[in-house]
């Protein structure tokens, strides 16, 4: 398996439960880390204990080897983190879902939706057999899996990292795996499908997935500023049931979506590799009229076009309207 000297990726010791839903039993997890950190340390609704006092106790009551009790610390706060909030979650249909895996996304919006994160911990659901990605096995190694949701949080001493912990579709194969990038600007490289990173051997699995979960948290924020954390603010309280526990908070994101790219999707994760031909060059004017891939943006707007609102632009055809019209299917390739 190939990784980008930008990223780390192991696997988590914690484990999920067998059941019917990997959602309920994930939902289940994280609430049982929010109630040991809880009991064990104290932790109020929104605290976050120092890794090393839970490790240390990990440790501890469990006899379990430093770097497996520091990755159990991390871990069991991140979901505990989740659990607090009300285990958001962004919810988005097959269709829609490929059509944000197939959406070009600029680095400026990468940064820009990193460094404004609704939660300290955000889940994106991925529908099920669109997705899959290099994931950590239950009898050792990795091997490719399908995912069924994706959680989005912050690491390093400055929250500096990017880190998601990947949910495999089946627990009893395949184990939660973390995969952490340095910096904003690694996601950037990788959501922009770089032609080497794509033509490795996890490469285009990923960049789809990062897409995917990307553009889910863009639309939601679009439609729903207010969710946006500007300057570090924390984030909004949840709802909490009768006995004072969070509720958990479902978001479905929805819009009309033309271009059917599933098929495409499905065939792009087989090939792993870039494919089709080389897209046409910034700037150039087509001889022929073709179908410009969807993409996001940030488009000027108020007085004197002084601020920026994200939009996503839909497939539109460029070139001379008397010109041959360029038949083609809808590929993805590097941008």
């Amino acid at each position: 398996m190939h990784t980008d000297r930008h990223e780390a990726f192991r696997p988590s010791p914690l484990r999920l439960a067998a059941g019917p839903s990997v959602a309920a039993s994930l939902a289940s997890l994280a609430g049982r880390c929010a109630e040991m950190l809880a009991l064990t340390l104290g932790l109020g609704a929104r605290s976050m204990a120092d890794v090393c006092a839970v490790r240390s106790i990990i440790a501890r009551s469990t006899g379990a080897p430093p770097e497996v009790a520091a990755a159990q610390a991390t871990h069991a706060m991140v979901l505990a983190a989740w659990a607090v909030s009300g285990l958001p979650r962004v919810d988005v249909g097959h269709k829609h879902a490929a059509a944000l895996a197939s959406t070009a996304m600029p680095p400026s919006v990468v940064r820009d939706l990193l460094a404004h994160l609704p939660w300290d911990v955000t889940a994106v659901s991925a529908p099920s057999g669109l997705f899959r990605a290099p994931l950590a096995s239950v009898a050792g190694g990795v091997e490719r899996g399908g995912v069924s949701s994706v959680l989005v949080f912050r690491e390093g001493a400055a929250g500096d990292h990017v880190a998601l912990f990947l949910v495999p579709d089946d627990p009893g194969r395949h184990l939660l795996t973390v995969r952490v990038y340095e910096s904003e600007g690694a996601v950037a490289e990788l959501v922009g499908a770089r032609r080497d990173l794509l033509a490795c051997e996890d490469g285009a699995d990923v960049a789809l997935l990062m897409r995917h979960v990307l553009g889910a948290l863009a639309e939601l924020m679009r439609h729903r500023p207010s969710l946006r954390r500007e300057g570090g603010a924390p984030p909004a309280a949840p709802r909490t049931k009768s006995g004072g526990r969070p509720a958990p908070t479902v978001f479905r994101v929805d819009r009309p979506v033309r271009v059917d790219c599933r098929p495409q999707v499905l065939a792009f994760q087989r090939a792993a590799d870039a494919g089709g031909a080389s897209p046409t060059r910034a700037g150039s004017t087509p001889a022929a009229r073709v179908t410009v891939r969807a993409h996001w943006k940030m488009q000027p707007c108020g007085p004197r076009a002084s601020m920026r609102e994200l939009i996503v632009v839909e497939d539109y055809e460029r070139g001379p309207e008397d010109g041959p019209v360029a038949v083609r299917s809808h590929v993805l390739v590097s941008g």
